[in-house]
C-alpha cells in the first residue's frame, strides 16, 4: 500500500513537472509572439510615414 502511494505521488510529481514546463515554454512562446508583432506595428508605422 505505501508503495502504491510512493507511486502516485511520483507520477503526480512528474505531472506537475511536466505542467509547469509547459507553462513555461507556452509564456516564452507568447513573449516571442508579443514582440513579433511589436516590431510588425513598428514597421508598419514606419511604412505609413514614408
Amino acid at each position: 500500500m505505501a508503495t502504491d502511494k510512493k507511486e502516485y505521488e511520483e507520477k503526480m510529481d512528474d505531472m506537475r513537472k511536466e505542467l509547469r514546463d509547459s507553462r513555461n515554454e507556452c509564456d516564452a512562446v507568447e513573449k516571442r509572439l508579443d514582440t513579433a508583432h511589436d516590431e510588425q506595428q513598428k514597421s508598419l508605422s514606419e511604412f505609413k510615414e514614408k
